[in-house]
Order: structure tokens, then C-alpha cells, then sequence
């Protein structure tokens, strides 16, 4: 889990957070959230994150495919390995399948007339997927809970 994003590069490019964030940054800090990271904070984390979110590619598309989890564990360390793993599974679950659907028509001629025989298949097509190195850690914060501690995670993949 130790992989790690230089948060600084984005945060430099002055991302304002809107009212809505400001508002739940505010309540994060004041719950007690802490990083997982000990070089950064919260709150460079949680606006490196909205700031992913809303960059885009010239053609408009979003630049980045992000995926958050929340997971609870009486470990820390084994509630951020569980929220890194799925995390990153889901990312890549999102950027890497197509759907395409084809449709394809079959006409038989009987002696009873026309016979159409149509067949519908749908075909997962599965694009290289990469490596541990594509992923990009954006957020990873805990608290302490009742039950141990919860951790939200957040991880980012360039949109290729």
C-alpha cells in the first residue's frame, strides 16, 4: 500500500473546493480523520481528489477514473489493505471492459414460407489491464470507531 502519487504537482494548480466540499472537508477534520500518509494532510488529499475528479481531456472526457470504499476493521492496517485491494480492482473494473452487442439475422426459406431466426449475443471484450503502476492513490483516510477503525479510500487511474 505504500504506493504513492506526488499530491503535490496537483495541488499546486490552486483547485478551489466548492461550498458543498469545503463544508464536508470541515466535517472530516472535525470527526477526527487522519491520513494514512504521514507527508501529507486531509485536506490536500480530499482536494487532490475532487480536483481528479473534475479534469478533463481535451475531447471532454474525464481524465481520471476514480473509485472510492469505506471499510471498517478492528485492524488498521488490514482495513487498508481490504480498501486499497478492492479499490483497485473496481477502478480497473470500470476502465477496462467494453460491452458490445451484436445482432445477427438469419433468413431461411421453407416450404412454409419465410423463417427468420434472429440471434442476439453479447460479447465482453477485455482491454490490457495493466499493472499495480497504473493505479494512482488519491485519498486514503481513517478514523477511529467503535469497532476499530474505518478507512476511506480513494484510488485514480489515468482515463486511456
Amino acid at each position: 500500500m505504500s504506493l504513492m502519487f506526488p499530491l503535490a504537482c496537483l495541488a499546486q494548480q490552486s483547485y478551489q473546493l466548492g461550498k458543498a466540499q469545503k463544508k464536508e472537508l470541515k466535517a472530516l477534520l472535525k470527526e477526527g480523520w487522519r491520513t494514512m500518509d504521514p507527508s501529507s494532510d486531509v485536506e490536500t488529499q480530499y482536494t487532490t481528489w475532487h480536483q481528479m475528479e473534475s479534469e478533463q481531456t481535451a475531447d471532454g472526457s474525464n481524465k481520471y477514473v476514480t473509485h472510492f470504499l469505506e471499510v471498517e476493521n478492528k485492524e488498521l492496517e488490514l482495513a487498508g489493505r481490504i480498501a486499497w485491494n478492492d479499490a483497485c480492482t473496481a477502478v480497473r473494473r470500470l476502465s477496462n471492459m467494453e460491452l458490445k452487442s451484436s445482432i445477427q439475422t438469419k433468413e431461411v426459406s421453407g416450404s412454409e414460407g419465410v423463417q427468420v431466426d434472429v440471434r442476439e449475443s453479447q460479447v465482453a471484450k477485455t482491454k490490457y489491464a495493466g499493472t499495480m503502476n497504473d493505479i494512482i492513490k488519491v485519498m486514503s483516510i481513517y478514523k477511529k470507531s467503535g469497532k476499530g477503525y474505518v478507512v476511506r479510500m480513494v484510488v485514480a487511474k489515468e482515463n486511456k
